[in-house]
Protein backbone atom coordinates (compact mmCIF):
# COMPACT_ATOMS: atom_id res chain seq x y z
CA UNK A 1 0.00 0.00 0.00
CA UNK A 2 2.87 2.38 0.80
CA UNK A 3 4.41 1.66 -2.59
CA UNK A 4 1.07 2.32 -4.20
CA UNK A 5 0.74 5.68 -2.41
CA UNK A 6 4.28 6.71 -3.31
CA UNK A 7 3.64 5.65 -6.88
CA UNK A 8 0.44 7.73 -6.86
CA UNK A 9 2.31 10.87 -5.78
CA UNK A 10 4.95 10.20 -8.38
CA UNK A 11 2.19 9.85 -10.96
CA UNK A 12 0.93 13.32 -10.00
CA UNK A 13 4.33 14.90 -10.55
CA UNK A 14 4.98 12.98 -13.78
CA UNK A 15 1.56 13.65 -15.28
CA UNK A 16 1.49 17.34 -14.49
CA UNK A 17 5.14 18.30 -15.02
CA UNK A 18 6.37 15.88 -17.68
CA UNK A 19 6.47 17.38 -21.15
CA UNK A 20 5.93 14.05 -22.83
CA UNK A 21 3.17 12.85 -20.54
CA UNK A 22 -0.04 11.53 -22.11
CA UNK A 23 -2.05 14.31 -20.45
CA UNK A 24 -0.15 16.96 -22.39
CA UNK A 25 -1.03 15.37 -25.74
CA UNK A 26 -4.83 15.12 -25.50
CA UNK A 27 -6.73 16.54 -28.50
CA UNK A 28 -8.43 19.14 -26.28
CA UNK A 29 -5.13 20.91 -25.75
CA UNK A 30 -3.15 20.17 -28.96
CA UNK A 31 -4.03 21.16 -32.52
CA UNK A 32 -2.82 17.81 -33.94
CA UNK A 33 -4.73 14.68 -32.96
CA UNK A 34 -2.59 12.14 -31.07
CA UNK A 35 -2.52 8.44 -31.65
CA UNK A 36 -5.12 6.15 -30.14
CA UNK A 37 -2.46 4.66 -27.87
CA UNK A 38 -1.60 8.06 -26.43
CA UNK A 39 -5.29 8.85 -25.92
CA UNK A 40 -5.87 5.51 -24.19
CA UNK A 41 -2.86 6.09 -21.93
CA UNK A 42 -4.14 9.57 -21.04
CA UNK A 43 -7.57 8.24 -20.07
CA UNK A 44 -5.95 5.51 -17.98
CA UNK A 45 -3.72 8.10 -16.33
CA UNK A 46 -6.74 10.27 -15.47
CA UNK A 47 -8.42 7.25 -13.90
CA UNK A 48 -5.21 6.50 -11.97
CA UNK A 49 -5.02 10.08 -10.70
CA UNK A 50 -8.65 9.89 -9.59
CA UNK A 51 -7.83 6.67 -7.75
CA UNK A 52 -4.87 8.42 -6.11
CA UNK A 53 -7.26 11.08 -4.80
CA UNK A 54 -9.45 8.39 -3.27
CA UNK A 55 -6.54 6.48 -1.69
CA UNK A 56 -3.90 9.06 -0.73
CA UNK A 57 -5.13 12.23 1.06
CA UNK A 58 -1.78 13.98 0.43
CA UNK A 59 -2.32 13.79 -3.33
CA UNK A 60 -4.73 16.72 -3.04
CA UNK A 61 -2.02 18.89 -1.43
CA UNK A 62 0.41 17.93 -4.22
CA UNK A 63 -2.24 18.93 -6.75
CA UNK A 64 -2.80 22.31 -5.08
CA UNK A 65 0.93 23.05 -5.19
CA UNK A 66 1.29 22.16 -8.88
CA UNK A 67 -2.06 23.64 -9.94
CA UNK A 68 -1.12 27.28 -10.87
CA UNK A 69 1.75 26.17 -13.13
CA UNK A 70 -0.13 23.35 -14.90
CA UNK A 71 -3.63 24.65 -15.60
CA UNK A 72 -4.06 22.76 -18.87
CA UNK A 73 -3.51 19.34 -17.32
CA UNK A 74 -5.55 20.30 -14.24
CA UNK A 75 -8.50 21.32 -16.40
CA UNK A 76 -8.48 17.84 -17.96
CA UNK A 77 -8.46 16.22 -14.55
CA UNK A 78 -11.28 18.46 -13.31
CA UNK A 79 -13.40 17.62 -16.34
CA UNK A 80 -12.68 13.92 -15.79
CA UNK A 81 -13.75 14.26 -12.13
CA UNK A 82 -16.92 16.05 -13.21
CA UNK A 83 -17.76 13.25 -15.65
CA UNK A 84 -17.07 10.43 -13.19
CA UNK A 85 -18.33 12.14 -10.03
CA UNK A 86 -21.10 9.63 -9.37
CA UNK A 87 -18.55 6.80 -9.26
CA UNK A 88 -16.50 8.43 -6.49
CA UNK A 89 -17.39 7.36 -2.92
CA UNK A 90 -19.38 9.84 -0.83
CA UNK A 91 -16.66 10.10 1.80
CA UNK A 92 -14.08 11.02 -0.82
CA UNK A 93 -16.49 13.56 -2.34
CA UNK A 94 -16.68 15.41 0.97
CA UNK A 95 -12.88 15.42 1.32
CA UNK A 96 -12.49 16.71 -2.24
CA UNK A 97 -14.85 19.61 -1.57
CA UNK A 98 -12.16 21.56 0.35
CA UNK A 99 -9.65 21.02 -2.46
CA UNK A 100 -12.12 22.19 -5.12
CA UNK A 101 -12.97 25.31 -3.11
CA UNK A 102 -9.26 26.09 -2.78
CA UNK A 103 -8.81 25.67 -6.54
CA UNK A 104 -11.77 27.96 -7.16
CA UNK A 105 -10.18 30.71 -5.04
CA UNK A 106 -6.95 30.24 -7.01
CA UNK A 107 -8.93 30.62 -10.25
CA UNK A 108 -10.44 33.89 -9.04
CA UNK A 109 -7.01 35.27 -8.14
CA UNK A 110 -5.60 34.28 -11.54
CA UNK A 111 -8.54 35.89 -13.33
CA UNK A 112 -8.03 39.12 -11.38
CA UNK A 113 -4.33 39.17 -12.21
CA UNK A 114 -5.04 38.42 -15.88
CA UNK A 115 -2.52 35.66 -16.44
CA UNK A 116 -1.57 34.40 -19.90
CA UNK A 117 -3.64 31.18 -19.54
CA UNK A 118 -7.06 32.81 -19.30
CA UNK A 119 -8.80 30.13 -21.37
CA UNK A 120 -7.45 27.35 -19.15
CA UNK A 121 -8.40 29.32 -16.04
CA UNK A 122 -11.96 29.81 -17.33
CA UNK A 123 -12.23 26.09 -18.13
CA UNK A 124 -10.96 25.14 -14.66
CA UNK A 125 -13.30 27.64 -13.01
CA UNK A 126 -16.33 26.25 -14.84
CA UNK A 127 -15.35 22.70 -13.90
CA UNK A 128 -14.89 23.73 -10.24
CA UNK A 129 -18.33 25.36 -10.19
CA UNK A 130 -19.86 22.22 -11.67
CA UNK A 131 -18.14 20.02 -9.08
CA UNK A 132 -19.27 22.26 -6.20
CA UNK A 133 -22.84 22.07 -7.49
CA UNK A 134 -22.51 18.29 -7.56
CA UNK A 135 -21.24 18.32 -3.95
CA UNK A 136 -24.00 20.59 -2.67
CA UNK A 137 -26.70 18.71 -4.53
CA UNK A 138 -29.82 20.14 -6.13
CA UNK A 139 -31.45 23.04 -4.28
CA UNK A 140 -35.14 23.71 -4.19
CA UNK A 141 -36.15 27.06 -5.74
CA UNK A 142 -37.95 28.31 -2.64
CA UNK A 143 -38.66 31.75 -4.10
CA UNK A 144 -40.38 30.32 -7.16
CA UNK A 145 -42.28 27.81 -5.06
CA UNK A 146 -43.58 30.51 -2.71
CA UNK A 147 -44.54 32.72 -5.64
CA UNK A 148 -46.34 29.79 -7.29
CA UNK A 149 -48.15 29.03 -4.02
CA UNK A 150 -49.23 32.67 -3.69
CA UNK A 151 -50.54 32.78 -7.27
CA UNK A 152 -52.38 29.49 -6.76
CA UNK A 153 -53.97 30.76 -3.51
CA UNK A 154 -55.16 34.01 -5.11
CA UNK A 155 -56.53 32.15 -8.13
CA UNK A 156 -58.36 29.68 -5.88
CA UNK A 157 -59.93 32.48 -3.82
CA UNK A 158 -61.05 34.34 -6.94
CA UNK A 159 -62.54 31.19 -8.46
CA UNK A 160 -64.24 30.28 -5.18
CA UNK A 161 -65.86 33.70 -4.75
CA UNK A 162 -66.89 33.87 -8.40
CA UNK A 163 -68.44 30.40 -8.47
CA UNK A 164 -70.46 30.90 -5.23
CA UNK A 165 -71.28 34.61 -5.87
CA UNK A 166 -70.75 35.53 -2.20
CA UNK A 167 -68.21 35.07 0.54
CA UNK A 168 -70.82 33.62 2.90
CA UNK A 169 -71.61 30.71 0.57
CA UNK A 170 -68.06 30.14 -0.65
CA UNK A 171 -65.89 27.24 0.42
CA UNK A 172 -63.41 29.65 1.98
CA UNK A 173 -66.11 31.31 4.09
CA UNK A 174 -67.46 27.96 5.29
CA UNK A 175 -63.95 26.80 6.13
CA UNK A 176 -63.22 29.98 8.09
CA UNK A 177 -66.50 29.68 10.00
CA UNK A 178 -65.97 26.01 10.79
CA UNK A 179 -62.43 26.68 12.00
CA UNK A 180 -63.59 29.58 14.20
CA UNK A 181 -61.31 32.12 12.55
CA UNK A 182 -64.10 34.33 11.17
CA UNK A 183 -65.96 34.80 14.51
CA UNK A 184 -62.66 35.44 16.26
CA UNK A 185 -61.71 38.10 13.70
CA UNK A 186 -65.13 39.77 14.10
CA UNK A 187 -64.73 39.86 17.87
CA UNK A 188 -61.23 41.28 17.49
CA UNK A 189 -62.51 44.05 15.19
CA UNK A 190 -65.31 44.89 17.63
CA UNK A 191 -62.89 45.07 20.56
CA UNK A 192 -60.49 47.19 18.56
CA UNK A 193 -63.30 49.58 17.64
CA UNK A 194 -64.44 49.93 21.27
CA UNK A 195 -60.89 50.47 22.50
CA UNK A 196 -60.40 53.11 19.82
CA UNK A 197 -63.50 54.97 21.02
CA UNK A 198 -62.25 54.83 24.60
CA UNK A 199 -58.84 56.13 23.57
CA UNK A 200 -60.43 58.93 21.57
CA UNK A 201 -62.56 60.08 24.51
CA UNK A 202 -59.55 59.88 26.83
CA UNK A 203 -57.45 62.04 24.51
CA UNK A 204 -60.31 64.48 24.12
CA UNK A 205 -60.45 64.96 27.88
CA UNK A 206 -56.78 64.91 28.82
CA UNK A 207 -55.05 66.69 25.93
CA UNK A 208 -56.37 70.21 26.71
CA UNK A 209 -55.61 69.71 30.40
CA UNK A 210 -52.05 68.67 29.60
CA UNK A 211 -51.58 71.71 27.38
CA UNK A 212 -52.77 74.16 30.02
CA UNK A 213 -50.73 72.41 32.72
CA UNK A 214 -47.63 72.60 30.56
CA UNK A 215 -48.13 76.33 30.05
CA UNK A 216 -48.61 76.94 33.78
CA UNK A 217 -45.41 75.03 34.53
CA UNK A 218 -43.23 76.57 31.83
CA UNK A 219 -44.40 80.19 31.97
CA UNK A 220 -42.97 81.05 35.44
CA UNK A 221 -39.62 79.59 34.48
CA UNK A 222 -39.49 81.66 31.32
CA UNK A 223 -40.49 84.82 33.20
CA UNK A 224 -37.82 84.15 35.82
CA UNK A 225 -35.22 83.60 33.13
CA UNK A 226 -36.21 86.87 31.47
CA UNK A 227 -35.93 88.71 34.81
CA UNK A 228 -32.45 87.26 35.42
CA UNK A 229 -31.39 88.19 31.92
CA UNK A 230 -32.65 91.75 32.37
CA UNK A 231 -30.88 92.04 35.73
CA UNK A 232 -27.65 90.71 34.23
CA UNK A 233 -27.80 93.20 31.39
CA UNK A 234 -28.46 96.04 33.86
CA UNK A 235 -25.56 94.92 36.06
CA UNK A 236 -23.14 94.75 33.16
CA UNK A 237 -24.24 98.11 31.82
CA UNK A 238 -23.80 99.73 35.27
CA UNK A 239 -20.36 98.30 36.12
CA UNK A 240 -18.82 98.38 32.68
CA UNK A 241 -19.91 101.90 31.70
CA UNK A 242 -16.38 103.29 32.09
CA UNK A 243 -14.94 100.61 29.82
CA UNK A 244 -17.80 100.77 27.31
CA UNK A 245 -18.24 104.52 27.08
CA UNK A 246 -17.61 104.60 23.35
CA UNK A 247 -20.75 102.56 22.64
CA UNK A 248 -22.76 103.38 25.79
CA UNK A 249 -25.40 105.33 23.93
CA UNK A 250 -25.99 102.46 21.56
CA UNK A 251 -26.26 99.98 24.43
CA UNK A 252 -28.77 102.18 26.26
CA UNK A 253 -30.99 102.54 23.23
CA UNK A 254 -30.77 98.81 22.58
CA UNK A 255 -31.68 97.97 26.15
CA UNK A 256 -34.66 100.32 26.01
CA UNK A 257 -35.89 98.67 22.85
CA UNK A 258 -35.54 95.26 24.42
CA UNK A 259 -37.41 96.33 27.55
CA UNK A 260 -40.24 97.70 25.45
CA UNK A 261 -40.53 95.03 22.77
CA UNK A 262 -39.54 91.80 24.49
CA UNK A 263 -42.41 91.64 27.03
CA UNK A 264 -44.92 91.99 24.20
CA UNK A 265 -43.06 89.33 22.25
CA UNK A 266 -43.00 87.00 25.25
CA UNK A 267 -46.73 87.48 25.87
CA UNK A 268 -47.45 86.81 22.22
CA UNK A 269 -45.25 83.72 22.35
CA UNK A 270 -47.13 82.46 25.41
CA UNK A 271 -50.41 82.98 23.58
CA UNK A 272 -49.15 81.02 20.58
CA UNK A 273 -47.91 78.22 22.81
CA UNK A 274 -51.26 78.10 24.54
CA UNK A 275 -53.07 77.77 21.24
CA UNK A 276 -50.59 75.29 19.74
CA UNK A 277 -51.90 72.09 21.47
CA UNK A 278 -55.48 73.00 20.55
CA UNK A 279 -54.53 73.61 16.92
CA UNK A 280 -52.57 70.37 16.82
CA UNK A 281 -55.54 68.52 18.28
CA UNK A 282 -58.08 70.05 15.89
CA UNK A 283 -56.05 69.99 12.67
CA UNK A 284 -53.96 66.82 13.04
CA UNK A 285 -55.14 64.40 15.71
CA UNK A 286 -58.89 64.82 15.20
CA UNK A 287 -58.88 64.21 11.40
CA UNK A 288 -56.58 61.23 11.80
CA UNK A 289 -58.82 59.81 14.49
CA UNK A 290 -61.93 60.22 12.32
CA UNK A 291 -60.20 58.48 9.43
CA UNK A 292 -59.21 55.60 11.71
CA UNK A 293 -62.76 55.27 13.08
CA UNK A 294 -64.23 55.27 9.57
CA UNK A 295 -61.80 52.56 8.49
CA UNK A 296 -62.65 50.45 11.54
CA UNK A 297 -66.38 50.95 10.94
CA UNK A 298 -66.03 49.84 7.32
CA UNK A 299 -64.05 46.80 8.42
CA UNK A 300 -66.70 45.90 10.99
CA UNK A 301 -69.48 46.29 8.40
CA UNK A 302 -67.56 44.07 6.02
CA UNK A 303 -67.12 41.44 8.74
CA UNK A 304 -70.84 41.57 9.63
CA UNK A 305 -71.81 41.26 5.98
CA UNK A 306 -69.46 38.30 5.64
Amino acid sequence: KRQHIQGGRAAWVASLTGRGSPLSTLPLRQPHAPSSLSLCCAVQLLSSLTECLTVDPLSASVWRQLYPKHLSQSSLLLEHLLGSWEQIPKKVQKSLQETIQSLKLTNQELLRKGSGHNQDVVTCDMACKGLLQQVQGPRLPWTRLLLLLLVFTVAFLCHDLRSHSSFQASLTGRLLRSSGFLPASQQACAKLYSYSLQGYSWLEETLPLWGSHLLTVVRPSWQLAWAHTNATVSFLSAHCASYLAWFGDSLTSLSQRLQIQLPDFVNQLFRYLRELPLLFYQNVLLPLWHLLLEALARAQEHCHEA
